[in-house]
């Protein structure tokens, strides 16, 4: 799985607090789909070992902090009760936080399955992170806007489809094909 977007942690959240903004994300980007739930998984191995129905992370998991002097987060998985929509998210730290690369990090992938819905997942991810975090997002493929930094609100504008159906699948695949994401 390739690390699709980065967003630097300008302010702490937990766990939690990213599964719920990413949820709003899909609902804004994806009106016509309505209420996106979304699980936590704690491991891609775990995922696999159960065909997409590993067991959700314990509570405590969903307290845990990203943020510069919290320990760092393990890797997890944000996934629809399905399975069929999967983004991984992890947590790096870079060393020192006054250098415009460095600091903690979270990155985010989108191709999950490489399906359409994992990627619009990872981008409902991203977008919420950034939010929750005050930073842009990482973009180095520049796909979401056309730049390299792109602001949540500029990504939730490009991809906001209202024409799509109540199906998760055919409106991401609709919504990103109209985005020229592939």
């Amino acid at each position: 799985m390739s690390t699709e977007y980065d967003i630097r942690v300008e302010h702490a959240f937990r766990v939690e607090d990213l599964r719920a903004a990413a949820e709003e994300a899909m609902r804004r980007i994806l009106p016509s789909v309505g209420a996106v739930s979304l699980r936590v998984t704690s491991s891609d191995l775990a995922f696999h070992n159960h065909y997409g129905e590993a067991p959700d992370v314990p509570a405590e998991f969903l307290a845990s902090v990203h943020g510069n002097g919290s320990p760092l987060v393990p890797e997890y998985l944000l996934a629809t009760p399905d399975g069929e929509a999967v983004a991984e998210v992890s947590e790096l730290d870079f060393g020192a936080y006054d250098d415009p690369d460095g600091g903690r990090r979270l990155l985010v992938s989108r191709d999950y399955y490489r399906r359409p819905t994992s990627r619009l997942l990872g981008i409902a991810v991203a977008v919420a992170a950034a939010e929750l975090t005050g930073s842009p997002v990482v973009d180095e493929y520049k796909v979401l806007t056309g730049q390299r930094l792109a602001s949540p609100e500029d990504i939730v504008s490009r991809l906001r489809d209202d024409s799509t159906g109540p199906s998760l699948d055919e409106a991401a695949r609709t919504t990103l094909s109209k985005a020229g994401i592939t």
